[in-house]
């Protein structure tokens, strides 16, 4: 579950580039005033759902606050309650014209591969931030500290945090210790 999670959120947290690469969607000082190129992967989280229906062109809009799906917790229904919210297809032709409108699917697996382990193995500062859907092109990524104030994680631990999509409270790879993490990343 947490590698899919990792998938999903590289993919969802880079585009491609006119070098046939990819790149984080994140903002960077002296980036041109056009509209960004789309993540390789729609967030289904923060989407803006009439974004879909919208002709090719249309810039990628992400939502400034998520959309509330609100159920009680399965095991913890007195307790806690979970958003459950994702933009769900509606039909084809929205699904079709969702399709067109991202450009990762032009590289190849092999890039793709590449890009994902280069990311976690180098550029993502695991020591900082968490592995979230939450991270968008609006909101950037989601800071350890932050999840430690609101969800009591653990801060100066050496390890990689992911944060489940709807129990936000729950580090799935808590379970990863930080001598097996490091030897996972070498």
């Amino acid at each position: 579950y947490g590698y899919i999670l990792m998938l999903v959120h590289f993919l969802t947290y880079h585009r491609s580039t006119s070098k046939g690469l990819t790149e984080t969607v994140e903002k960077r000082p002296g980036d041109r005033q056009q509209p960004p190129k789309p993540p390789l992967l729609p967030n289904l989280q923060w989407m803006d759902p009439q974004w879909p229906r919208q002709q090719r062109g249309t810039p990628y809009r992400e939502l400034q606050s998520r959309p509330r799906n609100m159920i009680p917790h399965p095991s913890e229904e007195s307790t806690f309650a979970v958003n459950t919210y994702f933009y769900r297809l509606v039909d084809q032709p929205t699904m079709m014209n969702l399709h067109q409108k991202f450009p990762g699917n032009e590289l190849s697996v092999a890039i793709l591969l590449a890009s994902f382990f280069r990311y976690y193995a180098y550029e993502f500062d695991y020591k900082k931030h968490v592995v979230s859907l939450h991270s968008t092109t609006t909101h950037g990524l989601v800071e350890r500290e932050n999840k430690a104030e609101i969800d009591c994680w653990k801060v100066h631990f050496q390890g990689l945090a992911i944060e489940d999509p709807f129990e936000t409270f729950y580090d799935v790879a808590h379970v990863v210790k930080g001598g097996n993490f490091h030897q996972l990343r070498n």
